[in-house]
Parts: structure tokens; sequence; C-alpha cells
């Protein structure tokens, strides 16, 4: 039933711009077809699904947040790449720690010079109590440098 719910959201494209938050939910689902179709249909629907997934990384309820999160990492929003680093650098306080491992994980992966914000707020987290957020601070910190040294190259 999933795979033909989400073969709908395709069919309807941009018109499918509303069912974005129902699209994160299957995103994130058990069921790995259904998982990547929900993938596909967002990525055809675009950058104008963007807004509907910014909104949920501000909503309260963290699973949400962190499929959000993660979808706008799978997706390619270049024209809006600038909000997605800023909104994964407000993430870097979330009271979540796997929100905050995300966004510092995908910090790591962004260029070095999109991500010079993320800089302060990551070395912060080296301070932080959970381990695997320290961890998720210090490699992509790591990241940033070398791929900052490759840039200057």
């Amino acid at each position: 039933q999933r795979r033909r719910a989400v073969a709908g959201f395709k069919a309807l494209g941009l018109l499918a711009t509303n069912a974005v938050p129902n699209l994160l939910s299957i995103s994130m689902s058990s069921i790995s077809s259904g998982a990547y179709e929900s993938y596909e249909v967002i990525h055809h629907i675009g950058v104008q699904a963007f807004d509907s997934i910014m909104a949920q990384t501000r909503g309260s309820d963290e699973s949400t947040k962190v499929r959000a999160l993660l979808i706008l990492s799978r997706n390619t929003f270049d024209s809006r790449r600038e909000e997605v680093v800023a909104v994964w650098v407000k993430c870097l306080t979330d009271p979540d720690p796997k929100v905050r491992s995300i966004a510092a994980y995908e910090l790591g992966n962004a260029a070095p010079a999109q991500a010079t914000a993320a800089i302060s707020a990551l070395e912060h987290l080296t301070n932080d109590a959970d381990t695997n957020m320290l961890r998720e601070a210090a490699r992509a910190l790591s990241r940033l440098e070398q791929g900052s040294r490759a840039e200057s190259k």
C-alpha cells in the first residue's frame, strides 16, 4: 500500500508538495523500498518541497526533525544550500543528541566554505557530555579541515 501511495504522490508532482510531511514519515519506514521511493518523490518534487522540509526541522517531534535533516542531506537543494547549512548549525544546539549528531555529521560533509560558520559551534560540541556527539563533532571538524586544505592547493 505504501508503494502505491508513493506512486500516487509522484504522479501528482508539484501538487504533492503538501504531502511532504507524510513522505518524510514513509522515508524512515522499515520497508526500504517505500523509503527509497519516498526519497525519489521528494527529489522529483524538488525545491518546491524545500519549505515543507525546513518547517519539519523546526518542529518539536524529534523523529520528524531527524527525518527532515536526513532528507535535506540526501537531496540536492543547491540553490538553498546556505539555508540548509544554517539549519544544521542551529540543530547543533538541539536538546536531542541524535539531532545534534546528524547536524554535525552533515556539516562535516559540507564544503568548507559553506560550513565556516559551523566551526565554532562544532568546537563547542567537543565539550558535549554525549560521547557520540563528541565523536561526530571531532570527525566533522577533521573533515572540514581536510577539505579546506584540499581547496587551498
